[in-house]
């Protein structure tokens, strides 16, 4: 990759980062979160039991730090998969992650392994205790 390549991607960060907000700050915002981005159902009621404690940083890593989320949440749709292939860069909000897995945003993620996109956005789940 060349400095200009690379430039570009900084640019990019920067300017979804700074479309986002920057703190999720407990479970009812994170599974708001989800549910605005996701364009399939989700459990509210599930979700806030499942990020009780916790609240979500907005970050930038290195897509090589993520791992795939569990199986079961973690089922392929080539459709979907397409249709964000499809789409900028730009308008791919920020995946979910909690432990350096996906809790949100596999099709997300999957597409930017594809263009060989090397930092991603990230919504970094931490225990609001372990502060």
């Amino acid at each position: 990759m060349n400095n200009q390549t690379k430039r570009k991607n900084v640019e990019l960060c920067l300017k979804l980062y700074s479309m986002f907000e920057k703190c999720l700050k407990d479970n009812y915002a994170i599974a708001d979160y989800i549910s605005s981005v996701s364009p399939s159902y989700t459990d509210i009621n599930l979700m806030l039991d499942y990020f009780w404690g916790y609240k979500a940083i907005l970050r930038e890593v290195n897509i090589h730090q993520l791992n795939s989320g569990k199986i079961e949440a973690n089922l392929q749709d080539i459709k979907k998969e397409n249709s964000y292939f499809s789409k900028p860069l730009e308008t791919m909000p920020p995946i979910v992650v909690k432990d350096n897995q996906i809790e949100d945003g596999n099709h997300r993620y999957r597409v930017c392994k594809r263009k060989n996109v090397k930092t991603i956005l990230i919504y970094d789940v931490i225990n609001i205790e372990n502060e």
